[in-house]
């Protein structure tokens, strides 16, 4: 068949685009042809119509588009073009060409998520504005099966509330754990346990795992939960390789989480809400979570690390979207942390993307911070001395203080700072170097030069105020995960902590070898034993 001079035109700039591709396109496509393996085949630069996509695999007319900053001035163009694709029987996912920068194995794995039937399009696209707007209701998993491939469980569509993020507009709501089922994680072979939307006192010998429920409860959130282990090491040691944990959510409407590994998969989190796949950052939509483990005790006299992960989980619970900027700042730092590795040097270009990527995410993270820690300093001023310690809180290192146009100046310094960071093996500047500073407010004095019983009173002192302030903020209480809390207050203290906790509203998980420390909430609370594996109520 004779093509016609206006498909000549077509394939000759396919051609060209092909070899003149991206660092996004580049990027994406070294990931794109692992594919193969799975049965997906993707072409580059492929003509369809009067149109060129960007990566397409032909068997399943799926196709891949990276958009740069000049997409955003041709909106409908888009939105067109996809609509005519669909029409020909298409499915269209799109990506900003800085997120595939920033991590190309993540926007990768969204894509298999697809063309696997684990995810559909309108979960995966997110906000970009040439594809219609995802729905509001957008839920997570049950239990993975037990060969460990797939999220098993029917969807379910949640009462009418507020969107995450979204306030209620008046008193303060909990959002309640009401059910959590686990799978092959730490100790549990199998186990499902309902509690009440009050507190919950896990009791048991030392070692019988009530830590363990404790991390479970906090991988229904955003990051490595509560002991900041790699994914793997959760897995049941004598099990098949993969863990899940699930739970039903009361916040004012029913929601079903999840997250999960596979054997296949073990560094990766699987993520399902109501059914519908979703990132790992949407958990921290639907549910704050904050705690307190005897292994923080240490948080003031050790390194920056500790504290700014401490202070990210206390911005998470006022700014969802925290988690995100974080992953992606991440990503990208590590990507240009290669790159100026590179013996040949790095190509300008894409370090420029890169640096522009870290800006714009880090300046989110810097401003995120400085208003949570801004807002804490507010609730604990108004906080008496006692029975908890007062404290007295403030931002250092990059980010402290807001700079005008903080972007362009965050990515200025990083161009600035190549030669250095190069020298140096990593970033110098930005938000991965700041810290919180902690006064004990009664004495003046540093925190870490404080009594180690001095520091975790100031420690619960500064997550009950904080708890308290996004309750008021978000109109939903966080629910609170205390290790071993009540072991270590003297009885007039267990009562105040116990009273504070219930004028709060939040939903409190407590662990203790001792259920009579707990006996001032044995009208209120739900009672789990743990022992030998298995969770029983009452």
């Amino acid at each position: 068949m004779t093509k016609t001079p206006r498909s000549q035109l077509i394939d000759a700039r396919a051609l060209q685009l092909r070899r003149e591709a991206t660092p996004a396109e580049r990027a994406l496509w070294a990931q794109l042809r692992e594919f193969r393996h799975h049965g997906f085949h993707f072409t580059r630069q492929h003509r369809v119509g009067s149109y060129i996509l960007d990566l397409a695999c032909r068997s399943e007319r799926f196709a891949v588009e990276l958009d740069g900053e000049g997409h955003a001035g041709q909106i409908e163009y888009d939105r067109a073009r996809t609509a005519w694709l669909e029409s020909e029987g298409w499915r269209v996912l799109r990506f900003w060409n800085g997120d595939v920068l920033a991590d190309s194995e993540t926007v990768a794995q969204s894509i298999l998520g697809v063309l696997t039937g684990q995810a559909r399009v309108e979960d995966m696209q997110g906000q970009h504005p040439a594809t219609p707007a995802p729905s509001r209701a957008n839920p997570t998993p049950a239990l993975p099966s037990k060969e460990g491939r797939e999220f098993i469980g029917a969807s379910r569509t949640p009462a009418p509330s507020p969107l995450p993020g979204e306030s209620w507009g008046g008193a303060v709501h909990a959002s309640a754990i009401v059910r959590i089922a686990l799978r092959d994680f730490r100790s549990y072979p199998e186990q499902t346990v309902r509690v009440g939307s009050g507190p919950v006192v896990v009791t048991g010998e030392n070692g019988a795992g009530k830590t363990n429920l404790l991390e479970a409860v906090s991988l229904l959130s955003p990051g490595r939960g509560l002991r900041g282990i790699a994914l793997a090491e959760v897995a049941r040691s004598d099990g098949p390789g993969h863990w899940a944990v699930a739970a039903t959510i009361d916040s004012g409407g029913a929601v079903e989480i999840g997250t999960g590994t596979t054997a296949s998969a073990r560094e990766r989190r699987q993520v399902r809400v109501n059914g519908a796949a979703a990132p790992v950052a949407a958990l921290g939509e639907w549910l704050s979570i904050l705690w307190l483990t005897p292994a923080m005790d240490r948080l003031f006299s050790e390194g920056a690390t500790g504290r700014r992960r401490f202070l990210d989980r206390l911005t998470l619970a006022l700014h969802p979207g925290h988690a995100s900027h974080a992953v992606r700042y991440d990503a990208a730092m590590r990507a240009r942390n290669r790159l100026l590795a590179e013996d040949a040097g790095a190509d300008p270009g894409w370090l420029a993307a890169l640096e522009r990527q870290m800006a714009e995410h880090g300046e989110a993270l810097a401003a995120a911070r400085r208003d949570t820690v801004a807002a804490l300093g507010e609730r604990l001023a108004d906080t008496p001395d006692g029975p908890f310690a007062r404290a007295r809180v403030r931002l250092d290192g990059w980010g402290a203080d807001a700079l005008e146009d903080g972007v362009s100046a965050l990515a200025t310094e990083l161009r600035h700072r190549r030669g250095q960071d190069a020298a140096a093996g990593r970033a110098t500047a930005g938000p991965h170097r700041s810290d919180l500073a902690v006064v004990h407010a009664g004495k003046n004095q540093p925190a870490e030069m404080c009594s180690t019983g001095e520091q975790k009173a100031l420690l619960l002192g500064l997550v009950l105020a904080h708890a308290t302030q996004v309750g008021e903020r978000r109109g939903r209480a966080p629910v609170l995960l205390l290790d071993e809390v009540a072991a270590h207050l003297d009885a007039a203290r267990r009562e105040a902590l116990f009273g504070r906790l219930v004028e709060m509203g939040a939903q409190v998980w407590m662990t203790g070898t001792d259920r009579s420390l707990f006996a001032g909430l044995s009208s209120l609370a739900t009672f789990v034993a743990v022992s030998d594996g298995q969770l029983m109520v009452g």
